[in-house]
């Protein structure tokens, strides 16, 4: 067992650990943008597909963050910020249309839950 107080750390174990987190965020790999109604639809549009299946997105109404998170577990940012009043209409939304557009073509569509952290 490894006593964290011992000044000798050579004989530690190194184990590689898979960090769910991709680097990066989702503008800085991919043209994107949102699109959002006052009636709370949310479009986020893209050029390239996701390198993995979205599970569901998270959006923080405080900050203005948006994070996809995939089947795998694996979460990245958006990389873009939903400025008010924008985000207090995107916070009403339970699901987002993703579809990517390659081409001036849609090249993919999907449904994609997402679940909403509020001020408090």
């Amino acid at each position: 067992m490894l006593n964290p107080f011992s000044e000798d750390l050579s004989s530690a174990t190194t184990e590689t650990v898979d960090i769910p987190v991709w680097p990066g965020s989702v503008s800085a790999r991919m043209k994107v943008d949102v699109a959002v109604s006052p009636h709370g639809q949310v479009l986020v549009l893209h050029d390239q597909p996701f390198p993995s299946y979205l599970e569901w997105i998270e959006f923080d109404a405080e900050s203005g963050e948006m994070t996809f998170v995939t089947a795998g577990g694996k979460i990245q940012g958006l990389g873009l910020t939903i400025f008010a009043p924008m985000n207090r209409h995107v916070a009403k939304a339970h699901e987002v249309c993703t579809i990517c557009i390659r081409n001036n073509e849609i090249r993919d569509m999907g449904l994609v839950p997402m679940t909403v952290r509020n001020k408090h």
